[in-house]
This record gives structure tokens, sequence and C-alpha cells, in this order.
């Protein structure tokens, strides 16, 4: 895997071991169809050749279908490098538009060394449920070091996470729980909110979790 980093960390391997040791359909987080997603993107990505990340994708199909509609520049980000590997084998020849990348999104990072990966800067950074996994003040900012690096002017960030009703823990983590308005402003300085909602997840096993998403566009 032509990938930046190789994390080994208990969290990783965490990961790992749930793509191994489950069928997507058995996954808390396994969405059949992501169209909420792939909308949410369209909506803002213009252009098929618009660079766009997705970070925690996992083995999710959202990827395929943003080839499906023609898009080519795409790059993936997720811990778990056993998740990749299966999107990247079912893609097959497709994966070819895709950049791999292994990485602990809330890991330290000095933003004024360099664009985290080799696509920035993006047109649209796009994270369906990852912030909230990350508790420490330390990770979250350090995630968020990363969007203000790697996000281009005009461009624009989606981010969702679990709602301050929805579960304290997730997959066998503990997670981090906000209501809209605290989501609404982890990013202002040089970002404008365009975009603020909720919606419901509903698991394989049946269990509705209560999610917040907002839309960002960077403008400085």
């Amino acid at each position: 895997m032509d990938a930046s980093a190789s994390p080994s960390s208990s969290v990783a391997h965490h990961w790992d071991d749930l793509y191994r040791g489950t069928l997507p359909e058995e996954r808390a987080w396994y969405e059949a169809s992501p169209s909420r997603s792939l909308e949410a993107i369209v909506d803002v990505a213009a252009w098929v050749d618009s660079p766009i990340v997705d970070v925690g994708s996992g083995d999710a199909r959202l990827v395929d279908l943003l080839i499906e509609r023609g898009y080519r520049n795409i790059t993936l980000v997720d811990i778990a490098g056993t998740g990749l590997q299966i999107a990247r084998a079912r893609l097959g020849a497709a994966a070819s538009v895709v950049d791999w990348i292994q990485e602990d999104v809330g890991a330290p990072f000095e933003a004024s060394t360099a664009l985290p990966w080799a696509r920035a800067p993006f047109a649209v950074w796009h994270d369906r449920a990852v912030f909230h996994f990350l508790t420490s003040s330390a990770s979250q900012q350090a995630y968020l070091s990363r969007v203000r690096a790697s996000v281009a002017h005009g461009g624009h960030v989606i981010l969702s996470a679990f709602d301050a009703s929805g579960p304290e823990t997730c997959s066998g983590l503990p997670v981090v729980r906000r209501t809209l308005e605290a989501l609404s402003h982890i990013l202002s300085e040089d970002f404008d909110l365009v975009s603020a909602g909720r919606f419901r997840h509903r698991t394989p096993a049946g269990v509705e979790q209560p999610f917040v998403c907002c839309g960002w566009q960077r403008v400085a």
C-alpha cells in the first residue's frame, strides 16, 4: 500500500480487528448506499477533477459512487489499513484514481511543514464519523490543523458527528457528543458556516444513531 504513514497504535489495531472479524453488514457504520454523503459532496464539487478527501473512509462505498459520477481526483484516509485494502480490492482497476493513505488524523501534525497529502489542497474535505472519536483536545486540534493545512481557498468541509443525545461509545470506543451549535463553532477562523442540520443513521442492528452535520467554506 502506498501509504504515507503506518500507524501501529492500539486504536489502529482495534479498527483492523473489527474489519477482519465482521462482515460489512454487521458493522454499525455500514450504509448500503451512502447517498447523503454523495449528495453533500456533489453539491459543492462542481468539477469531476475537484480534489476530494474522504477522512475515515474505511471500506465504505462512497468512493465507488464518486467514481461512477466521474470524479477522478480522490484521496481516502483511514487509520485502518485493512479497511482501505478491502475497498482497494473491490475497486480493481478503478483504484488507480485514488490515493490511499493510512494515517491517524488525530496524531500530532505541524501545519507549517507541508501539505499533509499529495493531492491537497482539496476542494472538499468529507468526514462522516471520525471527529467524534477524537476525545482529547490535542487530537482534536491536530485534526483541525490538518483541515486548515489542506483545504483550498473556496473549498468546503463537510463534517458529521454524534449529536448530544447520541451514544457514549461506538464500536467499542468512547466518543465526544456535541450539540449542533457546538459543532458549528469548531471551524471559525477563515471558514464560513454554510449549512447545519441533523440526521439519523440506522445501524444494521436497527439502532438509530442521531448525528449533527455542518458544512463550511474556506474564505481566507
